[in-house]
């Protein structure tokens, strides 16, 4: 069935589109209706915090209808430098970054669904300042 146009209903997430008016979220990326903002959120799970550090997880979920087929998370490690980090694609170590899936198997995050395979820890400038990370933003692609 034909979506999108002046004589269709607008597309839904994941369709083909050819310009924003023909996608029910307004979004046409790459030919392909994007879903609209605030279908992704983010947070982060403390999993271990001293005076000089903390280890945490970050939970991606997707409220959208379809999977995605990417993500990207910002974030702002506020002062604290990363040491360590797993299953992400991370821009830096310190100060705003930014974090996607690292291969296909954490890309995906079906519908309703919440990743939590990605996560860090990092050493406070400032021991005993209790400073933790904070998200900025929670994109996807579908």
């Amino acid at each position: 069935m034909d979506c999108g146009g002046p004589t269709c209903s607008d597309c839904s997430t994941g369709r083909t589109c050819s310009v924003n008016a023909d996608c029910a979220s307004n979004i046409c990326t790459g030919g392909v209706c994007q879903a609209p903002p605030g279908s992704m959120t983010a947070t982060f799970t403390v999993t271990s915090n001293w005076p000089g550090g903390y280890c945490v997880t970050l939970n991606v979920k997707n409220n959208a209808a379809v999977p995605t087929t990417s993500w990207n998370v910002g974030f702002n490690t506020g002062a604290a430098v990363i040491y360590t980090r797993w299953n992400g694609m991370f821009t830096g170590n310190f100060g705003p970054e930014n974090v996607g899936p690292v291969a296909p198997w954490n890309a995906v995050i079906p519908p309703g669904t919440t990743n939590s395979s990605v996560g860090f820890c990092a050493n406070r400038l400032v021991s005993g300042s209790g400073a933790l990370p904070t998200i900025s933003s929670a994109t996807g692609s579908y």
